[in-house]
């Protein structure tokens, strides 16, 4: 769950704290809520009942000074971000001010776009030490036992302990900064990961491999790995979305514990769940699976009707895909069938990262075929998309997957009257150069022939 930023505007006069307030686009930045205040005074009452998290303040105010107050929140509250808002003639107070160590400066008049990128940068510095006070409480309850110990126990209770389910959700929740409403799906390794005979061997290739999902998967921030009251191990994966399917990482890391232990692991997959107090229903599920499968020749079970949907998925999605690469050069046959993969993100209810990694494939499939076909595209169009797709939302990437292909399927003639007049135009631009059809033709990606 992302953090909620809160800021303070705090200046003495109303045109400057409320025009700041309704001019910037503060989601933009970051924030999720403005408070404004009218003096210091009015500012530490503010700071007493609410969790600011960015204070800007002008120096120069009534009865206590920007300055003094800076003083007091540096005191009271040392993780706070203070930006200061000063004139051309504040020279000596901006002087004091960096002594002691604000966050930034802004110029009155302070542009609305300057001032989101200054908060915004803020708000980023913000969220990276908060990633990292996580990630050093899921580094040190790793790397030591003790805490190890600790955190097992009260994963193992939320498996076993219904009625107290809810109050150890909180209490972990709380020590270890996880979110109460986190989407998740218990993955329980079924028991004897290995052939070996002597229980010795095999209590120790256990522990190697918790170590290695610890490190693999605790550390990466994708879930908690613990052992169960019968030595299993289970992992609360964590999801993104409640549609979320993870069975292509929970195959990848069958596939890397086959290459790191030699190993041929099982996996059983329970059903979604949302929050800590809900996993043992995760569990139970996968338990159920597991004594109802223990005779599958497959590395991961799950439940056969999420299976068969995703084996049904990707049958179809095949069939689209060659459909795409089939029919190159046939735009309406090539678009029909891309609308129908975009019906089928939302009858299957894809995640995002899933809908990109086909939309991904689809334009691999145009991209490659048309080379096959033509031999003549820029060089940046594959990697243009790339990087535009990385970033999208799921109903952008549809977007940007669209227009990437109505782009390559452009007809002979229309790409021929668009070369024709970039090389006219080209010409017409550099009449007082020496031309050459080799020239030109480097500069329209195209052979001199």
């Amino acid at each position: 769950m992302r953090q909620l930023y809160q800021i303070l505007i705090v200046d003495d006069e109303k045109i400057i704290r409320m025009g700041m307030k309704k001019a910037i686009d503060w989601g933009t930045a970051g924030v999720d809520r403005v408070f404004t205040a009218g003096s210091a005074k009015e500012a530490l009452e503010i700071l007493e009942i609410q969790e600011i998290q960015i204070l800007i303040t002008d120096i120069q105010m009534g009865h206590i000074s920007g300055l003094e107050l800076i003083e007091g929140v540096k005191e009271k509250y040392p993780a706070m971000k203070i930006i200061v808002l000063t004139g051309f003639d504040e020279f000596d107070y901006a002087h004091k001010c960096l002594k002691m160590k604000v966050d930034d400066f802004l110029l009155k008049p302070a542009d609305e776009d300057y001032v989101a990128e200054i908060v915004k940068k803020q708000v980023d510095e913000l969220t990276e030490a908060e990633r990292q006070k996580k990630l050093a409480v899921v580094t040190r309850r790793v790397i030591g036992n003790r805490e190890q110990l600790q955190l097992n126990r009260m994963m193992s209770s939320l498996l076993k302990s219904p009625e107290n389910a809810a109050g150890t959700a909180e209490s972990l929740c709380e020590k270890y900064g996880y979110s109460p409403g986190q989407v998740m799906q218990a993955a329980v390794f079924l028991p004897r990961v290995s052939g070996f005979e002597e229980q010795e061997e095999e209590s120790y290739l256990l522990l190697s491999v918790r170590d290695f999902c610890n490190k693999n998967i605790d550390l990466q921030e994708k879930g908690i790995t613990f052992l169960d009251d019968q030595e299993r191990i289970v992992i609360a994966w964590f999801l993104k979305e409640i549609n979320e399917d993870i069975s292509l990482e929970i195959e990848d890391l069958i596939q890397l514990l086959k290459d790191e232990f030699g190993i041929s692991q099982k996996i059983v997959l329970g059903s979604v769940v949302t929050g800590f107090g809900q996993l043992r229903i995760s569990y139970h599920d996968a338990i159920f699976l597991m004594e109802n499968g223990q005779q599958s020749c497959r590395d991961l079970i799950q439940d056969r009707q999420r299976l068969n949907r995703n084996q049904m998925f990707w049958e179809v999605f095949g069939e689209i895909k060659n459909a795409v690469s089939a029919n190159q050069g046939n735009a309406v046959s090539v678009m029909r069938a891309f609308s129908a993969f975009c019906q089928m993100t939302e009858s299957y209810h894809l995640s995002g990262e899933h809908v990109k990694s086909c939309c991904f494939e689809l334009a691999a499939a145009v991209y490659y075929t048309h080379i096959a076909n033509h031999g003549e595209v820029k060089e940046d169009t594959m990697s243009s998309f790339t990087k535009a797709i990385q970033s999208a939302k799921s109903g952008d990437a549809l977007e940007i997957t669209r227009a990437f292909i109505e782009g390559m399927h452009r007809t002979e003639e229309e790409n021929i009257h668009s070369l024709v007049e970039q090389a006219r135009d080209y010409i017409r631009n550099h009449l007082s150069e020496e031309l050459s059809v080799t020239g030109i033709a480097q500069m329209l990606f195209l052979t001199p022939s």
